[in-house]
């Protein structure tokens, strides 16, 4: 006997345990919500039905039916109410439409004056082995089957807001009580219509409930793992929504629990762990170190990474974020700044800061570092460069004759046929005017860039041909420098060329010439005297 009630402890009162620390951790989570109390209530009733079920293997046998109707039945039909009522407010009807809230309940009322009318009477118990058992006749299985219909009708409740329902957080917790309710109603239907008829002596009383516990089971996995519950952050919720900045809402684990619309726009809306958003080749470093801050709960800030954002290429992004705690759980809001207009913008006001408005071309600032790089590299691999200044011979005439505007457009003409004349290797960039420069990369000799330079000459024997009709002739003059023969550093090379130049001015323009020290000596010529 003290087997026997030991066994029934606990067979009763460890599933109550578990039942009531559910119940409790709801309604920590947020006890003035209505559908934190929906769920709760739900739990409460399990504690009475399994209170009363462990009420009636001690109590005399006639005293057993009173603690059945009130104890058991009348709870069990509550619990059906109070899932219509939470399908209800998943669905959002409770809010739009109040008297939906009565619908959920209005058939308690005569299936509870069914029960005080004693439709339930003639159910009396006996007793087998240890067990106080009730005899299922009919007036039982028309309860129980009533029961099992009621229960069926939600799950296809659920099953047809499974269907419709868009948003991925929200299919997965209504997927989680769509199956529950389906594993629960096939309990019912086994261990309540079926079962009982054939019930052996070992089986305790009411093996149905089993199907009650999976329930709860469901529920409180969709509160634990899919935030059934909005809790304090629907306080927040229209703020998350209408929020233009994307935020992200993870778990532990890494899952995206759920974005918002603007970070369902800059990602697609796939759903998965936060490692899958991360672009493949710092996947791995990134989720490592997202946990490692989850695990520290320490706040992200300015965090740059580049995110997956479907068939484009991974974008840069800054994520600033922070973890917060609801109930007994934690999880990180991550918001997403996205960079890729912000790096276009940069991008642009470096080359607006290193080219030429006009013909896009290098600007002396690039051209200049192009020259250090350059003489860097060299003095490593002991291969010498040329320095080519390039002026165009008579171009007022162009400016005086057809303006400024047709002037302009000769100039970008010009810059794409001395481009077609350079190496790959090859820098071109304009110094301002009608002047230009390049420097040619990896010149063994002299010899060498001299050939270049006249190959460019020669491109320009054909006529330039503008739109409107304007054709016209270009010649010309050219000043070569070497490195490391005429000087060590930028300036000493360009003064080398720039003398160079002025001498091919000089000697009849449309020619090019190397910088020769003895016939320049130490002249420093005013730009301005060069036409």
């Amino acid at each position: 006997m003290t087997f026997h009630a030991l066994w029934m402890a606990a067979l009763y009162g460890v599933p109550s345990l578990w039942v009531f620390h559910w119940g409790l951790d709801v309604l920590q989570r947020e006890s003035r919500n209505a559908t934190a109390r929906l769920v709760a209530v739900q739990y409460g009733m399990v504690l009475i039905m399994l209170a009363a079920a462990f009420a009636i293997q001690v109590v005399p046998l006639g005293n057993a039916m009173a603690i059945m109707v009130y104890g058991v039945v009348t709870p069990q039909i509550m619990i059906l109410a109070l899932t219509a009522h939470l399908w209800l407010e998943i669905m959002g009807w409770t809010a739009r439409r109040r008297a939906a809230v009565i619908a959920a309940y209005i058939w308690v009322i005569p299936a509870i004056g069914l029960i005080w009318n004693k439709v339930f009477a003639s159910t009396s118990f006996y007793r087998q082995d240890y067990w106080a058992k009730p005899y299922y006749n009919r007036p039982f299985h028309v309860g129980m089957d009533l029961a099992v219909l009621m229960t069926a009708l939600l799950v296809v409740g659920f099953g047809l807001q499974l269907r419709t329902a868009d948003n991925p957080n929200q299919r997965k917790k209504i997927a989680v009580l769509f199956w529950g309710g389906v594993v629960s109603t096939v309990i019912h239907v086994l261990l309540g219509s079926f079962l009982p008829k054939f019930t052996p002596p070992w089986l305790p009383p009411f093996p149905y409930f089993a199907g009650t516990m999976v329930w709860l089971i469901a529920l409180r996995y969709a509160v634990s793992r899919y935030e059934l519950l909005p809790l304090r952050l629907e306080r927040y919720r229209t703020v998350f929504t209408l929020s233009p900045v994307p935020i992200l809402m993870t778990d532990a684990q890494g899952h995206v629990v759920e974005m918002n619309p603007a970070a369902v726009a800059l990602l697609g809306g796939r759903t998965g762990t936060i490692r899958d958003l991360f672009a493949p080749d710092i996947r791995g470093a990134s989720s490592q170190a997202y946990h490692m801050a989850f695990a520290q709960r320490r706040a992200i800030k300015d965090w740059e990474v580049e995110l997956n954002v479907g068939m484009e290429a991974p974008r840069p992004v800054v994520i600033h974020g922070d973890f917060i705690a609801v109930g007994a759980s934690t999880y990180g809001l991550l918001a997403i700044q996205d960079m890729t207009l912000e790096r276009q913008k940069q991008a642009a006001l470096t080359r607006m800061a290193y080219h030429d408005a006009l013909t896009g071309l290098p600007n002396a600032a690039q051209f200049h570092k192009s020259m250090a790089e350059a003489m860097s590299g060299q003095s490593l691999a002991h291969v010498g460069f040329a320095l080519m200044m390039v002026d165009l011979d008579n171009f007022k005439w162009v400016n005086d004759t057809w303006g400024h505007q047709v002037g302009n457009q000769a100039l970008v003409s010009i810059a794409e046929r001395l481009g077609r004349g350079r190496r790959a290797d090859d820098v071109l960039g304009r110094f301002g005017g009608d002047e230009f420069m390049v420097l040619l990369a990896h010149i063994p000799s002299a010899e060498a860039a001299q050939d270049i330079a006249h190959r460019m000459l020669e491109s320009f024997v054909e006529p330039i041909t503008l739109g409107g009709g304007h054709q016209f002739h270009v010649t010309l003059s050219m000043g070569i420098s070497l490195y490391p023969e005429h000087g060590r550093d930028a300036e000493t090379l360009i003064k080398a060329a720039d003398a160079a130049l002025y001498a091919a001015k000089r000697a009849g323009k449309n020619r090019a010439l190397l910088f020769d020290a003895a016939a320049v000596g130490e002249s420093d010529l005013p730009r301005g005297s060069m036409a």
